[in-house]
């Protein structure tokens, strides 16, 4: 009988620590997570070096979001830098870790989602536009 009741406890136990498990791994968590490109959207602070030109610290670019998988890149207007030339890229998600270019001709973007960290490098598509690389954080 003891035997009996033994495996019977077993049993119950380990019934009720599957049903636990199969409860707890099927609950509607939220993942906070943004897995589109969202998280790059922002005000970033950083070194804008215009390529062939001067560098600017403490400078302010905008990115914002065109559709779910375009960026557009803008410096903040009414500053020596803000001449240098807006772009619009085509960006992903990768496994949240970060979000970037894929063979781009308006430049490269990479933006660390731990980080928060960007880096920007524009590539000329008209005449006389400037061109520039970024490195900076999101506030």
């Amino acid at each position: 009988m003891k035997k009996f009741m033994k495996r019977n406890s077993f049993l119950a136990v380990m019934f009720f620590a599957c049903a636990s498990l199969i409860f707890a791994s099927c609950s509607k968590d939220d993942d906070k997570t943004p897995s589109g490109i969202d998280a790059a959207i922002g005000t970033y602070i950083g070194k804008i070096e215009v390529i062939g030109g001067a560098d600017y610290f403490d400078a302010i670019i905008k990115v914002s979001k065109v559709d779910d998988s375009h960026i557009k890149i803008e410096a903040k207007s009414g500053e020596k830098y803000s001449g240098v030339a807006a772009k619009t890229m085509k960006v992903s998600n990768t496994h949240n870790i970060s979000i970037n270019t894929l063979n781009e001709p308006n430049g490269s973007f990479l933006y660390s989602i731990d980080d928060k960290t960007v880096i920007l490098l524009t590539e000329q598509t008209q005449k006389d536009e400037i061109i520039y690389s970024f490195k900076g954080t999101k506030q």
